[in-house]
């Protein structure tokens, strides 16, 4: 599940950059349940590829219509996908990475559906505060 999308940008260059955060569902009987893995997906031109390859995995319709990387990243939010998860060394750590993103081959939202994704605010009363 694409759990969690922020957007940002480079630290050297500048470019807009969106942090997505993935859950692995604990519904589904797989290895790592509930484990979070990473993903950063710079916006320019040649990680397009990516981009593409992020749209076809959460199945977003031919011709959909994504003007801007915040729409986008609102697009992909809450969408179940299947990862391939490769390792690298990183400053002396083995790091799980994500190598590909494919769509999911399991139906339902593993419970993340209903969130807020369009930026908005969320109306809590009194009475839904534990304090």
């Amino acid at each position: 599940i694409v759990s969690e999308v922020k957007i940002t940008e480079t630290k050297e260059t500048k470019k807009p950059m969106l942090k997505a955060t993935l859950t692995i569902r604990e519904d589904v009987e797989q290895q790592g349940q509930k484990r979070k893995l990473f993903d950063n997906i710079v916006i320019q031109d040649n990680m397009m590829w990516k981009v593409q390859q992020i749209a076809k995995a959460v199945q977003l319709p031919e011709g959909e219509d994504i003007e801007t990387h915040q729409d986008f990243a609102v697009a992909i939010q809450y969408k179940t996908v299947r990862i391939k998860v490769g390792q690298r060394t990183y400053n002396g750590e083995i790091q799980n990475e994500i190598k590909a993103w494919m769509e999911s081959k399991v139906d339902g939202d593993g419970g993340f559906s209903g969130g807020n994704t369009d930026g908005g605010q969320i109306d809590i009363s009194d009475d839904d505060l534990p304090f």
